[in-house]
């Protein structure tokens, strides 16, 4: 397992997450090796920038890749904040 954030999810999805950004070019080719680089290196967790979440949001909604359910659903409400615009909302007095 490595992690994201709070959660885990399988060493072999996220590889298989990376060879499909591989696939598609450009700046998700990076953000693949960038994923690969973390799974070949044994890291512990890896980290997706702020730029690429609806990328990759759109990749696991196009194509899922089992086990990266939490994933998906973690990314696509960090990514809800983004265009938001902000984090949640704070109390007021």
């Amino acid at each position: 397992m490595i992690r994201y954030g709070s959660i885990e999810v399988p060493r072999a999805a996220v590889s298989q997450l990376a060879t499909e950004l591989g696939r598609n070019g450009n700046g998700k080719r990076a953000l693949g090796v960038q994923l690969g680089w973390a799974i070949d290196n044994n890291r512990e967790s890896f980290s997706i920038p702020k730029q690429q979440l609806h990328e990759v949001v759109e990749l696991l909604e196009r194509e899922p890749i089992a086990g990266l359910e939490p994933l998906a659903e973690l990314l696509q409400e960090q990514l809800d904040v983004e265009r938001r615009g902000h984090g949640p909302p704070r109390a007021t007095r």
